[in-house]
């Protein structure tokens, strides 16, 4: 977060147009915690109404933690967690989180709205969060909205990361890599991580390929992604079909009967993608492709 020189000024600019990533992962603040640089808190009450929109993790390694809920009135809240070094606010008043003291301000926006936006540190994790709204509500009870949210965080530990990663359980049973998107559309949450073993380990002569399958879903669509081991899955040919590239990699899209497929061959895994979104869509999740990390030994996986 120290490379934002001022994060509210970050919030501000974010409040003037939706947040559409999210982060891969069945609870998003479990599986951030196994990947970023700081301690990272997740909050224990959402404020009525809004609904997680999106999650991102920010940086090289990432240093930085985006978190956007809507709510149907047209509210947004925005949560920012990273690294507290340089997270000041000179101009801000003065508030209070639980115990701690933490410092606040108004905004308005170019289109009329109006941010509430909250600063202050927990341990090793700045915070920094924003209610944006029409302005219409006192500004007193929009702060008290924010606090009650900001005091509610709490950490996510290293080990509960690890056990509670569906993502990593999965990469630590494969005898390949794992590829998880690291880009979603928005509203999309990975509802399922489904391990399929290998005939071999089932003593079954009807099992399929060993396989790992993600799916995600917003309300109306969904997204499937299967990934095996290498050249278990050619790259499609024929009528229909457009060869690409996806993270350097070789790929082929290919439309049938209103639902498109994309191949992606990264040398030591083939993946599947399909689902129900546009070709653009499906092409931009596989660019965002990233191995899952696990430390598991090489003879356990």
């Amino acid at each position: 977060m120290a490379r934002l020189r001022c994060p509210l000024s970050f919030l501000l600019l974010a409040a003037g147009a939706s947040t559409d990533t999210a982060f891969a992962g069945n609870n998003l603040f479990v599986g951030a915690s196994a990947r970023a640089t700081f301690p990272v808190l997740e909050p224990s009450a959402i404020p009525a109404g809004f609904v997680l929109a999106g999650e991102e993790l920010l940086g090289n390694p990432p240093d930085t933690l985006v978190a956007t809920y809507h709510a149907p009135d047209g509210r947004s809240l925005f949560l920012m967690e990273g690294d507290p070094e340089g997270l000041s606010c000179p101009e801000c008043r003065e508030t209070t989180v639980g115990a701690r003291n933490a410092s606040y301000r108004v905004d308005r926006a170019q289109d009329g709205s109006r941010l509430v936006s909250l600063v202050f540190v927990t341990d090793r994790t700045g915070i920094s969060a924003g209610l944006r709204d029409d302005g219409s509500a006192p500004e007193a009870d929009v702060l008290s909205i924010l606090c009650e949210f900001a005091a509610s965080l709490q950490p996510v530990t290293a080990a509960a990361a690890r056990a509670k990663d569906p993502l990593q359980e999965a990469a630590c049973q494969a005898s390949f890599p794992v590829y998880a998107p690291a880009w979603l559309p928005q509203y999309f949450m990975l509802k399922s991580v489904i391990y399929t073993s290998s005939p071999d380990a089932t003593g079954s002569e009807q099992a399929l390929d060993e396989q790992v399958t993600l799916v995600y879903e917003d309300p109306v669509k969904s997204i499937s992604l299967a990934v095996q081991g290498p050249g278990r899955v050619q790259l499609p040919s024929g009528p229909g079909t457009r060869n690409l590239t996806a993270g350097g990699w070789p790929a082929a899209v290919q439309e049938t009967e209103g639902r498109r497929l994309l191949v992606v061959s990264t040398g030591d895994a083939s993946i599947v993608l399909t689902g129900t979104v546009q070709e653009d869509t499906l092409i931009r999740i596989a660019r965002s492709l990233r191995r899952v990390p696990t430390d598991a030994p090489a003879s356990t996986r």
